[in-house]
């Protein structure tokens, strides 16, 4: 949130918690979602921050490794994530 306010360019953060514990217990194990939702209401807060930032920001959120039971990004777009990147 530091970085919102300071208006840095780009800002990334992982959250570890979740992609451990799903991976310990599975992703739709009743610990994994209590994390999940500990991750969500920390999101939640970076939105909030966003809106009293002194630039414009877009919050894009990705699951690193298919964590999600969806498409993959590469399914989803024809195109990997270093792809866009790039």
């Amino acid at each position: 949130m530091g970085d919102v306010l300071a208006s840095r360019p780009v800002i990334y953060a992982t959250f570890l918690a979740y992609d451990e514990v799903a991976h310990h217990s599975g992703i739709e194990r009743p610990d994994a979602l209590v994390v999940l939702a500990l991750v969500d209401r920390q999101l939640a807060r970076v939105e909030t921050a966003l809106q009293d930032a002194p630039r414009p920001y877009r919050l894009v959120v990705l699951s690193d490794h298919g964590q999600s039971q969806g498409a993959t990004f590469l399914q989803r777009l024809g195109m990997t994530l270093a792809d866009v990147l790039r």
